[in-house]
C-alpha cells in the first residue's frame, strides 16, 4: 500500500463534489474552534468519541468551504447521521486516526467510508453477516478485497439512505466487479422503500497507509 498521501488523492474520488481531511485529533487550538459545533447530544461523549466528533465536522466545514457553501450548522439526526441543509448533501467517515468529508450541492447522493484493512482471522469471524462466501470467493486473489466488500456496502447505504429513508442489510447488496480504482455494486433488495433503488452503482476507492477508502457519488 501506498504509505503517503495528499488531498490530490482524495480529490479523484469525486468528480462533482470537494472532500478535505484531518488528521485525528484535530491540534488544541482547532479543537477549541470546533466547540460550538457540540449539541446536547455531545455532552456525554468520552474524549475519544468527542475528536472524532470535532473532526469530522471539521472536514465538513472544510469541505463545504471548498465547495462555496456555507455551512452554519450541522445536527445530528436519531439514527446519528448528519442532517445536511436543504439542496446539500455530503458525507462524513473515520477511523481512530483520520476523518474525511465530502460536500456538495451537484449531485442527488454521496458516500464515503473509510477503514482499516480487516485481518482475515476477524473477516472470517463476521463473513456471514457482511457478504456470501460466493461473493468473497469470486474476488479471492485481491488480498484487500474483504475490507472493500465491507467499506462499498457501508458508502452505498450512505449515499442511499438519505434518500430511501429504510435500513438495507449488507447482504442485500453485492460486490460484483473490482478494477485498480473501481468498483461495481449491484443492490437487490427486496424491502419495497429501498427497491426501487435497485441497480448497479459504480464506485471508487484507493488504498494508502493500512487503510481503504470507497466512495460513490449520484448524479
Amino acid at each position: 500500500m501506498n504509505p503517503l498521501y495528499n488531498e490530490a488523492m482524495f480529490d479523484s474520488l469525486f468528480e462533482n463534489a470537494c472532500v478535505h481531511h484531518e488528521r485525528i485529533p484535530l491540534s488544541h487550538n482547532v479543537a477549541l474552534a470546533m466547540t460550538n459545533w457540540l449539541g446536547p447530544e455531545q455532552s456525554g461523549y468520552a474524549s475519544k468519541r468527542m475528536d472524532e466528533y470535532l473532526a469530522g465536522r471539521y472536514c465538513a466545514v472544510n469541505a463545504s468551504r471548498k465547495a462555496e457553501i456555507e455551512l452554519k450548522e450541522l445536527p445530528m439526526a436519531n439514527d446519528r447521521s448528519p442532517c445536511w441543509p436543504s439542496g446539500v448533501v455530503g458525507s462524513i467517515t473515520h477511523t481512530n486516526d483520520i476523518a474525511i468529508a465530502v460536500v456538495s450541492n451537484k449531485v442527488t447522493g454521496l458516500g464515503i467510508d473509510v477503514e482499516k484493512i480487516i485481518p482475515a482471522p476477524r473477516f472470517d469471524r463476521i463473513q456471514k453477516l457482511i457478504a456470501t462466501k460466493e461473493e468473497v470467493k469470486r474476488f479471492e486473489n485481491i488480498k484487500f478485497a474483504p475490507t472493500l466488500i465491507f467499506s462499498a456496502k457501508e458508502t452505498l447505504y450512505k449515499a442511499l439512505h438519505p434518500k430511501c429513508k429504510k435500513y438495507f442489510g449488507f447482504l442485500e447488496a453485492t460486490l460484483t466487479e473490482i478494477d485498480q480504482t473501481n468498483f461495481l455494486i449491484k443492490l437487490h433488495s427486496d424491502t419495497l422503500e429501498v427497491s426501487i433503488f435497485n441497480g448497479n452503482y459504480r464506485g471508487r476507492y484507493i488504498l494508502f497507509e493500512d487503510k481503504i477508502v470507497t466512495s460513490l457519488e449520484l448524479t
